[in-house]
């Protein structure tokens, strides 16, 4: 997500370089606070889409129905998860800004 947000796609015709994950998170952070009308959390859909209706000045919708919710998750190894943690850092970094974000847009619901 970090590296899709900073504009650094692998084979898009001049992409920008960045020298350290740092740059290329402050890239995609400076992309979610100055360019993001409307920013929208999967995990909070419901209060996603009434802040959308509201931007939009549509009528307010009702709760959204999860159905994709699995019952039978697995837990993942700690050998794994160190390494997803790992993989993940700037994204889970950037989840944070996003989220305090969310905050922010949501008090105007």
């Amino acid at each position: 997500m970090t590296h899709m947000l900073a504009g650094d796609y692998c084979c898009y015709k001049n992409a920008p370089v960045y020298e350290t994950g740092q740059d290329r998170l402050q890239a995609a952070v400076d992309m979610i606070r100055n360019n993001a009308g409307v920013l929208m959390l999967s995990e909070r859909m419901d209060e996603s889409m009434k802040y959308l209706a509201h931007v939009l000045g549509w009528p307010q919708l009702g709760d959204q129905v999860v159905t994709n919710v699995n019952p039978h998750r697995r837990e993942v190894d700690k050998e794994a998860n160190v390494a997803l943690e790992a993989a993940t850092y700037y994204d889970r970094q950037l989840y944070n800004v996003s989220l305090s974000q969310f905050e922010k847009q949501a008090l105007h619901i």
